[in-house]
C-alpha cells in the first residue's frame, strides 16, 4: 500500500466518491418504463394485452422502495380530456439485480442496481380513443445536475396505447437491456439502445423530456394527491416535462457534452463525450412507424451518472481489501482487524461531510446509532500515516 500524501489523499477520496456504487438515488427509483403487447381477441370485440412496468433503483438505497403493491390507472380518451376507466394495484412480479461498472472504474467498484417487474393482463374495448397506462411516484433525487428543483418533482411511467395500434394489434417495440448508467468524464460514450419490434415496424429514437407526476407532500390526504408522493390513483393526463436547466441542459441534449452526447434517430446509438461530473436525467423516446404512421411511444427514463476517473497510481484494489468493516450493510455497530493499528477513523457523506471522528490507538470498532441509513465512506488511517477508505452502507 502506497502512502499517500495529504494533498493526493484527498484527490484519491474525491475520486472514490464520484466513481463509487454507493450514491443515494433510491431516495428514489432511477429509471424505468411501461410497454405492452397483443395477446388476442374476444368474441365480444375486446382485446387481452399483457402489460409490463419495469422500474429501477439501487441496491442498499436508503429511500423509498419498490411499491408493493403498485398503484396503476387506466385512463380513456385524448391527451388533454382523459377519464379514469379503472384502478388498480400490481404486486411485483420479480426483482432482480443488475451489476454495471464503467470502463474507467476498477471491477471492484460495480455499480448495483435492481430491476422491478410489475405484470398485469388486461381486456380493452376498442374506440376512437386512447388508452393511458400509468403508474407515477416522487420523488426525484435531489442531486440531478439538469433539472430544477428535482427534490420536489415525481416521476411518471406512461404508455399511450392508441386506437390505431389497437386496430391494428400492435405490440409495443420490445426495449434492449438496461444500458450501464456510469459514464466517463472526457471519455467518448457508446451505448447502443437499439430496440426491436414483434411486428416489424420502422423504430425511431430521440432523447425527450421525461414525464413530472406526484409531489414532495408525504401526509394524508395530500400524500395521496397529484401533488402528493404517491398519487392514488395516478394521475391522467396531460403531464408536465420535467424542467431542465436551460440552455445550458434539454431534454434532447440532457447531459450536455462536446460533441453534445445524442442518440442517433435511426440506430439508436447514444454517442458524445460529456464534459461535467453529476447526475442527469434524460428519457429515451422509442417511436413506432408503421405505413408513414405513428403507432406507440415509449419513453424509458434513465438517470446518467458521469464519473471522475480513478487516479492510476494508488493502488485502490489494495486498499479495499486490507479495510474492511464488519457488518456491512450495518445497523448500530461496526468493527474491522485490530492488527492493522488504526488511530483514527472519519465517516464522511457522499457530498464528503464530515460526520463521525474516533480516534485512539488500535481503534478496532464504532457505533453508529447515531448515523442515519444510507451510504457513507469510512477514512482510516494507521500509526505510520497509511490511509484507507471503505464504502459503509446503514440499514435500519
Amino acid at each position: 500500500m502506497n502512502r499517500l500524501p495529504k494533498p493526493a489523499f484527498f484527490l484519491f477520496l474525491l475520486a472514490f466518491f464520484l466513481f463509487s456504487p454507493l450514491k443515494t438515488w433510491s431516495r428514489h427509483i432511477v429509471g424505468g418504463e411501461l410497454s405492452y403487447r397483443y395477446l388476442s381477441t374476444q368474441i365480444s370485440g375486446e382485446k387481452r394485452y399483457a402489460f409490463t412496468l419495469n422500474l429501477y433503483r439501487d441496491c442498499f438505497g436508503g429511500g423509498a422502495a419498490f411499491d408493493d403493491p403498485a398503484q396503476l390507472a387506466i385512463y380513456r380518451g385524448a391527451w388533454d380530456q382523459a377519464v379514469l376507466v379503472s384502478a388498480f394495484e400490481v404486486t411485483v412480479d420479480s426483482i432482480e439485480k443488475l451489476n454495471y461498472g464503467a470502463n474507467c472504474m476498477d471491477a471492484t467498484f460495480n455499480l448495483c442496481l435492481e430491476k422491478g417487474s410489475y405484470k398485469f393482463e388486461r381486456l380493452l374495448q376498442p374506440t376512437d380513443d386512447s388508452y393511458f397506462i400509468i403508474y407515477q411516484r416522487c420523488c426525484l433525487t435531489q442531486t440531478l445536475s439538469n433539472i430544477i428543483n428535482p427534490g420536489e418533482v415525481g416521476s411518471t411511467f406512461m404508455v399511450e396505447l392508441t386506437a390505431m395500434a389497437m386496430y391494428e394489434n400492435n405490440s409495443s417495440p420490445e426495449l434492449p437491456d438496461w444500458p450501464t448508467t456510469a459514464l466517463c468524464i472526457h471519455q467518448p460514450v457508446n451505448l447502443s439502445q437499439s430496440a426491436t419490434d414483434p411486428d416489424g415496424d420502422k423504430l425511431e429514437y430521440r432523447f425527450a423530456a421525461p414525464y413530472s407526476g406526484g409531489g414532495s407532500a408525504l401526509q394524508p390526504p395530500s400524500l395521496y394527491a397529484c401533488d402528493g408522493a404517491i398519487p392514488t390513483p395516478p394521475c391522467g393526463p396531460p403531464y408536465a416535462e420535467c424542467p431542465f436547466i436551460e440552455p445550458e441542459y434539454s431534454p434532447q441534449a440532457p447531459l450536455a457534452g462536446d460533441p453534445v452526447v445524442q442518440i442517433d434517430s435511426v440506430t439508436g446509438l447514444i454517442t458524445g463525450i460529456p464534459r461535467r461530473i453529476g447526475q442527469y436525467l434524460a428519457a429515451i423516446e422509442y417511436r413506432e412507424y408503421r405505413d408513414s404512421f405513428l403507432l406507440s411511444a415509449v419513453r424509458r427514463t434513465i438517470i446518467f451518472n458521469v464519473v471522475d476517473n480513478p487516479i492510476p497510481t494508488v493502488d485502490r484494489p489494495a486498499a479495499i481489501s486490507s479495510f474492511q468493516l464488519r457488518p456491512n450493510p450495518a445497523t448500530d455497530w461496526v468493527d474491522w482487524d485490530v492488527s492493522l493499528n488504526l488511530v483514527e477513523i472519519r465517516v464522511v457523506d457522499l457530498l464528503g461531510r464530515q460526520l463521525k471522528k474516533v480516534q485512539g490507538m488500535a481503534t478496532a470498532g464504532m457505533h453508529i446509532q447515531d448515523l442515519k441509513a444510507g451510504y457513507y465512506q469510512v477514512l482510516a488511517v494507521d500509526r505510520e500515516g497509511k490511509a484507507w477508505v471503505c464504502p459503509l452502507a446503514i440499514v435500519r
